[in-house]
């Protein structure tokens, strides 16, 4: 079987895994914080068991077999771990553990790849909201809409956002004053 997880350099996240009879939507067991797929993630360092029922990391759970982990690396930087086992203890040759330092090699450029890509839709969608603000306030003179499309162009930029309300200071009294408001139901609070 092999498993992916993903490395946020604190903690590790289940990615994918595939066993002989196919993928499988949850991971075999979580990676423990003093196991294989931890020290993997965190010395950067590929990591061959060839018997885990004679290693340090693996003696609480005996079991056979053998397993690598592989940093899934991009620049300085660990993205992830892959975790090849096999079901009974083996010796790995040199040209095995260079294919799967390849397969791994492969991973984390796909997985950087796809980190790329949700931060620049992240990117493209943060200033899709600056230019929609942006045509607002060129559209208009009068000020009550002028506030309110630029309120709801603020809450369409922060994907978190559902409520907003802009507030402004009268200079005359020095208190503030709603001028603007969205997302609030609740009519003390409008």
């Amino acid at each position: 079987d092999a498993h992916i997880f993903l490395y946020d350099g604190e903690r590790l996240t289940f990615g994918a895994a595939i066993w002989p009879d196919g993928r499988r939507e949850a991971p075999l067991a979580e990676p423990r914080p003093e196991g294989l797929a931890y020290t993997v993630a965190r010395t950067g360092e590929r990591m061959v068991v060839p018997d885990m029922d004679r290693h340090p990391l693996f003696k609480p759970w005996p079991g056979g077999g053998a397993i690598i982990g592989l940093p899934l690396r991009v620049g300085e930087y660990v993205r992830g771990v892959m975790n090849v086992a096999f079901q009974t203890p083996r010796t790995f040759a040199e040209s095995e553990l260079r294919i799967l330092d390849l397969l791994a090699d492969q991973a984390a450029i796909a997985l950087e790849n796809a980190r790329l890509h949700t931060e620049l839709k992240e990117h493209v969608r943060e200033l899709g909201g600056l230019l929609t603000a942006h045509v607002t306030l060129l559209s208009t003179l009068d000020f009550e809409p002028l506030v309110h499309n630029v309120l709801a162009a603020a809450i369409s930029a922060i994907p978190a956002a559902e409520k907003g309300s802009i507030l402004l200071l009268d200079q005359a009294t020095s208190q503030l004053h709603i001028r603007a408001a969205i997302g609030y139901t609740d009519p003390r609070v409008r």
